[in-house]
């Protein structure tokens, strides 16, 4: 975790000024579907090796097992990470600043789209490793 802001900052710096690749929205739809499906892969492997859930992670495990599996997993990390959202809009909101600088259209779609996709990778996963 410690190189993911290198890594991205490093990505960012080659596309941009190596390879000079100019970003239109087609381009910016695209990179976002993937890395969301990325970031979804990567979380759904390290959950199914067994190899540390991280603490964020770990809160739609917890409203899972609180409601004895009445919120699915899925379900339970689509409300945590809405309330995270909501939380950041109200401090955007308090500090003055708009609200389009904290939520993002990549924000809205990750909050909403993340759970069921770690999901339906963990449901793969499962089966191709167990």
């Amino acid at each position: 975790m410690i190189f993911v802001g290198y890594i991205a900052d490093f990505i960012c710096y080659v596309a941009n000024d190596v390879v000079q690749i100019q970003m239109n929205l087609p381009l910016r739809i695209l990179a976002l579907l993937l890395a969301q499906l990325m970031a979804s892969m990567g979380v759904a492997l390290y959950m199914v090796a067994n190899m540390g859930i991280a603490p964020y992670d770990s809160v739609a495990i917890i409203i899972e097992k609180l409601t004895h599996q009445k919120i699915p997993f899925h379900k339970a990390r689509v409300l945590s990470d809405v309330v995270v959202v909501i939380i950041g809009i109200i401090f955007a909101i308090a500090s003055g600043a708009g609200i389009w600088s904290v939520v993002g259209i990549g924000t809205i779609i990750n909050a909403c789209f993340n759970g069921p996709l770690i999901q339906f990778f963990k449901t793969k996963l499962e089966r191709f490793f167990l």
